[in-house]
């Protein structure tokens, strides 16, 4: 949109460096108007650490001739974003952009009176937007499509640029020079979801989406955003630049923005205003206490029919390997119709009618999802997977008929690819898992007809997939689960049909009654929820370090790295083809070359900061320059061992005209903490809800000659058993299959992997390990190699 500048100040402040205020108007083409300020005011709205997003304000003080006060009226008035203010300091340029808040502008009735405008660099104002990148439920988003959407709407379709000052990377990530995490990681657009159509504002998401990174969005330089991770403000390493992030360029390499400002420096240094200044002592943090905001899929088919974006297939029965997940599909004797809301008992739902009337050409022809599932490492209560929705047509219910539901679930992929799950009518209680003929294994859910039946129909089906069945093919009983290969993840593909009409007339002829049957011509599909019963998972990660403090923080956490796929927690990364996601597992950051669980980077950095006494800076400093926030502040008065201290800036409120800032600061170690310095001063003393230690010394020795391999690991005080994994695994069927899969469970600390038959020559095999409490478990150890030769 086209601004044209109406108002216009321009002074010195007290240290003769000129200020020039601009203020916009949009589509304004007539005279430059001077006005005189009162008082200028940038703030810095910084709330703590574990709000990343800092919004910035300015407030602008014109004096006023009240009998001139027509001509201001439209400021006072606006409209919003009608008004953009700019604000430039000398040399430096541009400290401030914003847009016009007409809800907290204020005048007085004097004849001289003031006119307070507020101008806002919009962040905060994210609270009333909705970001189109998580208009899908079931759909993914990257990191940058967040802020892309964010800042896009603040510039009013202007190119935005958009400076990265980051370190972190997930193990399986590109990592060169003009590589970061922000088009690599992946969020799943549910975790922002409270219903099936409300989602969270613009403001909330990103915070959401930043804090698990320890990273801070907030605008510098007036036409400048910032993405910065607080542990990275002492780098000086190259910051990454995006100019118009929308169209995803590759970033360029720019130059660190890190800024360190001594007060006794003889240029660029400040100075206190008076005695104002006030050092707070604060005790360092002992417990840190992150609660994890695990959020279980409410299905894994979303109901977010997008009509525009649905793929058309030729097969009735689509192969396996063909479609994606999270993605709808139709047949190509389908007209999709449209979707919509709120219809005959279903809260969302799409309809299709079929080009043709012949029954053979629509009797499969209908709507496919492909989704998977993750079993738990132990199957310990049954794991069933539940199927419900719900069905309409524009037909009347028919009286004395039969409504015949029909939906089919073929697996897709592992030793069973394309065989079905299905309840046979002979023996219906029992789940079968092979390939008897598509219209045999149609689960059909008969609903007899009444006068009294309304629309919508509903199906609602279980299949246990771990309980013992009878399955109709070769070999003892089993379970799915077992003939599937004892997966830890495992696909499917569910298949929508026509509902159907069925009823009988009685001939009195030869050979018995007729059996109808009618297809409807419209078909509405609603309400899908396709999930498995109710998983635990460790939400609750407990960090100690110095026994000699009593501060606790604990912190809510939307986003962690759960590798668990039934659950929408857990960011995501490209796996080994283009569009196929994988739940992250390690991170390393700040040059570190061992990977960790994000969550554990997270408690680095908080231990990092607050393991010891911590200096808290209060007061108003004088300084002839723009301060970042984040900028590091020093005064050779304030030592510890010897040592400056350094002071974190944080939220300040900045006086152009008097050339003052009032500041908020603490102090800011760069001091290296490990994750074992963490757990060697939990002290843990074994007590079991704690998360305890990541076992160390993981080792394996290959004994060829025996077919084995020798694990073993150190102990950790107070575990009472240990999980070991092994990728890859030996299924059922004679197949290597390369996924992570529990071999053994106790409390030894050693265990001899024995295989049945000799491995081939050159396979990798790889081994974690955990330790449990009666309670809770720890972290798994960094993997190792061994190969076996």
């Amino acid at each position: 949109m086209d601004y044209g500048l109406k108002y216009q100040s321009i002074f010195y402040n007290v240290f003769g460096t000129e200020v020039s205020v601009y203020i916009y108007k949009k589509d304004y083409e007539e005279a430059i108007i001077d006005v005189r300020t009162r008082e200028v005011i940038i703030e810095c709205n910084y709330q703590d650490e574990n709000t990343p997003i800092i919004g910035t304000g300015a407030k602008v003080v014109l004096a006023v001739d009240t009998s001139q006060m027509t001509q201001y009226e439209d400021l006072l008035t606006s409209l919003e974003k009608e008004f953009k203010c700019i604000i430039v300091y000398g040399d430096i340029g541009i400290v401030f952009t914003g847009y016009s808040l007409c809800d907290l502008n204020e005048r007085q009735f004097l004849a001289y009176a003031s006119v307070v405008l507020q101008f806002t660099d919009y962040l905060r104002r994210l609270e009333s937007i909705h970001f189109p990148s998580l208009v899908n439920a079931g759909s993914s988003t990257t990191l940058i499509s967040l802020l892309n959407d964010a800042l896009d709407m603040i510039e009013g379709g202007e190119d935005p640029t958009l400076l990265v000052n980051s370190t972190l990377f997930e193990e399986r990530m590109d990592q060169g020079a003009t590589d970061d995490f922000l088009m690599q990681t992946y969020f799943d657009n549910s975790i922002f979801y409270t219903g099936p159509t409300e989602y969270d504002d613009g403001y909330v998401s990103l915070n959401k989406a930043l804090l698990s990174f320890g990273a801070h969005l907030y605008s510098y330089a007036g036409n400048r955003w910032v993405l910065e991770r607080q542990e990275d403000v002492l780098r000086d390493g190259d910051w990454l630049v995006y100019i118009g992030i929308g169209s995803y360029p590759a970033p360029d390499v720019s130059e660190s923005q890190k800024q360190v400002i001594n007060k006794q420096d003889s240029e660029g240094g400040f100075d206190y205003v008076e005695m104002s200044q006030i050092i707070a002592y604060e005790s360092g943090l002992r417990t840190l206490e992150l609660d994890l905001k695990d959020k279980q899929l409410d299905s894994f088919v979303f109901n977010d029919y997008t009509v525009d974006n649905m793929i058309s297939v030729p097969d009735f029965i689509p192969n396996p390997g063909t479609l994606n997940e999270r993605q709808w599909y139709y047949h190509e004797n389908c007209t999709i119709v449209g979707n919509n809301f709120a219809f005959r008992g279903m809260s969302s739902y799409i309809k299709w009618m079929y080009a043709s009337n012949e029954f053979d050409d629509i009797v499969y022809a209908g709507l496919y999802y492909a989704f998977e599932i993750q079993f738990p490492e132990t199957i310990e209560d049954p794991v069933s997977l539940n199927v419900s929705y719900k069905m309409s047509t524009d037909s009347v219910l028919p009286v004395d008929t039969v409504a015949r539901m029909r939906f089919m679930i073929m697996v897709d992929g592992g030793p069973r690819s394309g065989d079905f799950l299905y309840y046979s009518y002979n023996y219906p209680d029992t789940l079968y898992l092979n390939d008897p003929g598509a219209d045999y294994c149609s689960n059909r859910v008969d609903i007899s007809i009444v006068p009294s039946t309304k629309y919508p129909l509903s199906v609602d089906m279980e299949f246990n997939l771990t309980d013992t069945l009878l399955w109709s093919g070769f070999g003892p009983p089993s379970s799915v689960w077992e003939l599937l290969g004892k997966p830890i993840k495992q696909k499917f593909i569910i298949m929508f049909f026509p509902m159907a009409f069925i009823w009988t007339v009685e001939t009195g002829l030869p050979g018995g009654p007729n059996v109808t049957t009618i297809m409807p011509k419209f078909q509405y599909l609603g309400d899908v929820q396709v999930n498995v019963a109710n998983q635990k998972v460790l939400n609750k990660l407990t960090y100690y370090i110095n026994e000699d403090f009593e501060k606790t923080e604990k912190i809510d956490i939307d986003f962690f790295d759960l590798p668990n796929i039934n659950f929408a927690n857990g960011l995501m990364v490209e796996g080994s083809e283009v569009g196929d996601l994988e739940k992250t597992e390690n991170w390393v950051s700040r040059g570190e070359t061992t990977p960790v669980a994000l969550m554990d980077i997270f408690a680095m950095n908080k231990f990092r900061i607050y393991s010891r006494t911590i200096h808290r800076l209060k007061g108003t400093i004088r300084y002839n320059g723009y301060i970042k926030p984040f900028a590091i502040l020093t005064d050779d008065n304030l030592k510890v061992n010897g040592e400056n201290v350094q002071l974190i800036l944080h939220g300040y409120s900045w006086d152009l005209n008097n050339g003052t800032y009032d500041i908020d600061a603490q102090e800011y170690s760069d001091e290296d903490v490990d994750l074992e310095t963490i757990a060697n001063s939990f002290g843990y003393e074994g007590d079991p809800g704690i998360v305890p230690p990541v076992p160390t010394g993981l080792d394996a020795t290959i004994n060829i000659p025996e077919n084995q391999i020798d694990v073993s690991w150190d102990s950790v005080e107070g575990a009472v058993s240990y999980i070991l994994r092994r990728k890859p695994y030996y299924d059922i069927f004679g197949n290597w299959v390369q996924a992570w899969q529990t071999v053994y469970e106790g409390p030894n600390t050693s265990y001899l992997d024995q295989f049945d038959y000799p491995p081939t020559n050159g396979e990798s095999f790889w081994y974690m390990v955990l330790a449990r409490t009666t309670l809770v478990n720890s972290a798994y150890s960094a993997p190792i190699l061994r190969i076996w030769s």
